[in-house]
């Protein structure tokens, strides 16, 4: 999985004055991980895009976040104001979104001879569905951040595998999918989650009912893959 979106946990203040731009720049930045997987696993081609490598990108961003977190955390211990870091956070959330804008019709526009732009469409389904549960406050940011890390685990981790042992994949799972359709009908009101036993209990919430059975999943779908394959990749 992308380490920028692993790291995002040192920089959660991020996301209280800038929440929209920040998740946006975060789920961004994910896609293009994806893209490029996915243009690797229908072509045979793992490109770089003209901006940077994948790797020195998502070093950069882990960094940026490390700092944030580093940066909050002086400030709070010195008692001063939190403006500037606010700030740093909204010219770094810009930069951002627009890089990862521009890395990401960079591999668009290689997507789409192959005809697989429907995987990268299913992945960008996933993160909007992550992020509607963080607008309606059905889940916080630090679980917002892991829904996107495990998706990303999930799906991407799947294509590398696949992608070695030569075999097919649609680009999304079931299993991730339908937890997170629940989740957005019981933000609708649709459905109500809170008829499950467990959630009368007060120290069990939603979203972490939600997270655990996220990563319960996400875990045990990947493990089984990769022992599936693991003869195979052991010989590469």
């Amino acid at each position: 999985m992308p380490i920028s979106v692993a790291s995002i946990g040192f920089g959660l203040h991020m996301f209280q004055n800038s929440p929209v731009l920040i998740s946006i720049g975060l789920v961004l930045s994910v896609c293009v991980y994806d893209a490029q997987l996915v243009l690797y696993h229908h072509s045979g081609q793992f490109i770089h895009p003209d901006v940077t490598t994948g790797t020195e990108g998502q070093f950069g961003l882990a960094v940026t976040h490390v700092a944030f977190g580093l940066w909050e955390y002086l400030l709070t211990r010195g008692g001063w104001n939190m403006y500037y870091h606010s700030l740093g956070a909204m010219v770094w959330g810009i930069g951002v979104v627009v890089v990862s804008c521009r890395v990401i019709w960079f591999y668009n526009v290689r997507l789409h001879p192959h005809k697989c732009l429907t995987p990268f469409f299913c992945f960008i389904c996933y993160m909007a569905a992550a992020m509607w549960l963080f607008y309606k406050s059905y889940v916080s940011s630090f679980v917002f951040a892991l829904l996107i890390t495990l998706t990303s685990f999930r799906i991407c981790a799947t294509y590398v595998i696949t992608t070695c042992v030569r075999e097919s994949f649609k680009g999304y799972d079931s299993g991730c999918a339908a937890m997170l359709f629940v989740a957005i009908l019981d933000t609708t009101q649709v459905i109500s989650i809170n008829s499950v036993p467990l959630s009368h209990y007060p120290w069990v919430k939603k979203d972490m009912l939600l997270l655990g059975a996220y990563f319960a999943w996400v875990v045990t779908r990947n493990i089984h893959l990769l022992s599936k394959h693991f003869e195979k990749l052991e010989r590469k």
